[in-house]
């Protein structure tokens, strides 16, 4: 039995003998090898009940040592963060102790081990000479020990303690969202100093609708808003990080800008580790990562962990991520990740009273709402379909698409999922209410239709995007001469947040060709060509939120302008920031409101 098993072991059969207490003692384990004698040492630090000391000094050799120090306190589960307790199963955190399980043996293990004990030592050593064994009883007691201590995780420096919670949704792939629950928005911000640094985590693949302006929230008297942001999973735009830092940057921080007044953006990606180690850089002393739920803020901590061990010590393997996965609302409580001399705190995701993962068919939430890689570049060569006027385009149900009459519509999803055309709405609401046999792409729960919202796209120009909150997007493109001032329509359950962009792919890829004196080359003289940039930014509104319509309206355009006059009356601009709003105003996108909340 090796020493770091024999210490792992000790320590959790204390924590099945006493139970798991409300204030214990911290011990923390720490592993490392010698490389002088090839002694591998074991150290415990206890720290009691307070964790905040250790990152409250500057020296860098405390900093370091740190690093190798269990993060995630004994009595907390090592994926959600919360305090566990083995008392009531109907309340966060229930657990159930490992216990022991007797080790099995098959039938000819046993028979060999029967007429093995039966000879004598001459025969024993010459069998095991004969067999190619040696030290055979210590080679079984070993074996034997080792399936004894089965409950242990050898692959972690810690003990690796689950809440059931969430082993069933890591490995049952099971969704825990209340019903009738209130946002935990004040919740997760209460935790967090009024004067803290606060970065907010937002994923690239449904921008913007991830941005949080602090400054209108007033959650908090006299809090001093100290923000800045970042904008994770660029890996599902881009193949590379140079093109994330060539074409994404600036498209990225001009929005960022246009809604919170602050530039400070930087562009990561957890998953390939993209840019994580100059985030570790930028980051203060002390931050607190903020974000809606499946933003990737989990995954960034431990990568940002990872990137400060490797600075103190190349060697040392990758950290497996604890509260990163596919299932919304893993994280339940902060986590503290040291990163040397500084600190930083995971803080469970922000979770509004409904969402689109309350619609979607558990079994479906990986597959559908999981998120896949893309490049935006290649998107011009994506297969789109084609919808005419009065038709009706749902992605499984987790929204309908309705083009006026007369017109006709390019429909580009590069998604997960498959669409399906309905010949009318309530046609495309039976399918899903009731699918025949047969029908595969159906996501949502056949009683999401009936809490069906409806909604009007204001007035555009050229390609669109409707992005939709934990999904992504698809791009939209009107085809044909307008012959009708009629709205699109897009209906969705209640809680699906939704908003319209002009087309990101051609702010981020190169699509407009120059010759060399810097001058735009028409369509069909591209051999002229010396410069392909992406199209320049403009000053004007860039995204817009949806109008809410009732559902017995019929005349939309004069409630559109109805709800415009109202939010320009009340608010004095429809841009994000009045300041922004300049006379030149493009008639094209007039009635589209630069806000994503109400």
């Amino acid at each position: 039995m090796s020493l770091r098993s024999c210490v792992i072991r000790s320590a959790r059969l204390q924590v099945i003998r006493n139970g798991i207490r409300s204030t214990p003692t911290i011990c923390h384990h720490r592993f490392y090898s010698d490389s002088s004698n090839g002694i591998k040492r074991h150290t415990f630090s206890s720290l009691g009940n307070d964790t905040t000391n250790i990152f409250n000094n500057n020296n860098d050799d405390d900093g370091e040592a740190n690093l190798l120090k269990n993060h995630i306190p004994i009595d907390k589960c090592t994926s959600c963060g919360i305090t566990l307790q083995e008392t009531d199963p109907q309340k966060p955190g229930f657990f159930k102790k490992p216990e022991y399980q007797k080790p099995t043996q098959n039938k000819s293990e046993i028979e060999f081990m029967k007429a093995f004990s039966k000879l004598d030592e001459e025969n024993k050593a010459l069998l095991e000479q004969e067999m190619g064994i040696s030290n055979f009883n210590e080679r079984k007691e070993r074996k034997r020990h080792m399936k004894r201590n089965s409950i242990l995780d050898e692959d972690y420096n810690e003990l690796n303690v689950k809440c059931t919670q969430c082993y069933d949704s890591l490995y049952h792939n099971k969704l825990f969202l209340k019903e009738d629950r209130e946002s935990n928005y004040s919740e997760v911000m209460s935790k967090i100093p009024t004067n803290a640094q606060i970065v907010n985590v937002i994923s690239a693949y449904d921008f913007p609708l991830g941005l949080m302006d602090f400054r209108k929230s007033s959650y908090e008297k006299g809090r001093q808003t100290n923000v800045s942001y970042v904008v994770n999973k660029v890996d599902l735009l881009f193949p590379t990080s140079k093109a994330v830092r060539s074409y994404a940057h600036k498209y990225f921080e001009k929005v960022i800008e246009r809604v919170t007044g602050t530039s400070k953006a930087t562009l990561v990606s957890a998953q390939h580790k993209w840019y994580v180690e100059d985030l570790l850089d930028k980051l203060p002393f002390t931050s607190y990562l903020v974000g809606f739920v499946n933003s990737g803020k989990s995954l960034l901590a431990t990568e940002l962990r990872n990137k400060a061990i490797h600075r103190v010590d190349k060697s040392k393997a990758y950290l497996k991520a604890t509260g990163s996965f596919h299932i919304p609302a893993l994280t339940k409580d902060n986590i503290e990740v040291p990163l040397g001399n500084k600190l930083t705190i995971d803080t469970p995701g922000i979770l509004q009273p409904l969402t689109a993962y309350d619609h979607v068919q558990d079994k479906f939430v990986k597959n559908f709402l999981g998120g896949v890689s893309f490049i935006a570049d290649r998107m011009r060569k994506m297969k789109y379909d084609s919808v005419h006027g009065g038709k009706c385009y749902t992605m499984g149900g987790l929204f309908y698409l309705l083009p006026p009459q007369g017109t006709l519509l390019q429909v580009l999803a590069p998604n997960k999922g498959s669409a399906r055309i309905a010949s009318s709405l309530n046609r495309a609401m039976e399918i899903v209410r009731e699918p025949a046999n047969g029908v595969k792409n159906i996501y949502v729960k056949p009683e999401s239709v009936d809490k069906l919202k409806r909604y009007v796209i204001p007035p555009f120009f050229g390609k669109i995007d409707l992005v939709i909150k934990d999904y992504g997007f698809v791009q939209i493109k009107p085809v044909g001469k307008k012959i009708t001032n009629e709205l699109f329509e897009v209906w969705a359950p209640e809680g699906v947040i939704m908003c319209v962009r002009r087309s990101i792919v051609d702010y981020i890829t190169k699509n407009k060709f120059y010759d060399t004196q810097r001058h735009p080359i028409q369509p069909g003289d591209f051999r002229r060509a010396r410069y392909i940039e992406p199209t320049p930014i403009p000053d004007d509104k860039l995204f817009t939120r949806l109008y809410e319509i009732p559902k017995d309206c019929d005349n939309t355009f004069e409630e559109m302008e109805r709800q415009y006059s109202e939010i320009l009356e009340q608010e004095g601009s429809t841009f994000s920031r009045p300041e922004l709003q300049t006379n030149k105003e493009n008639p094209d996108f007039k009635y589209w409101i630069e806000k994503l909340y109400k």
